[in-house]
């Protein structure tokens, strides 16, 4: 399957911006299916090990690591300070 750049980066951009992404599995009409590019880009960095996947109740859960916040900023020019919401430290009560 042919991927552009452009659908690459954005969901690069939307997989740091969160830090998490959420793909519901799909058994019938999957060739049709919008999602399935994201989910072969996700599939990819889950075999190079820059995201962690877990399944539980047909939903497909990826979560982007360190090593994966180092690529992608890279990949998209980000600059180091700038991290992904799942990876900020918690602001505390007072």
């Amino acid at each position: 399957m042919i991927i552009s750049k452009k659908e690459k980066i954005n969901v690069y951009t939307d997989l740091f911006k969160n830090g998490t992404m959420v793909i519901k599995r799909e058994k019938e009409k999957i060739l049709k299916s919008k999602s399935l590019p994201t989910k072969i880009l996700l599939k990819g960095l889950c075999s190079k090990g820059l995201v962690k996947e877990t399944f539980s109740w047909q939903f497909h859960y990826y979560t982007l690591n360190d090593d994966g916040v180092q690529y992608l900023q890279n990949y998209l020019n980000i600059p180091k300070k700038v991290v992904p919401l799942t990876h900020k430290q918690p602001l505390l009560w007072n």
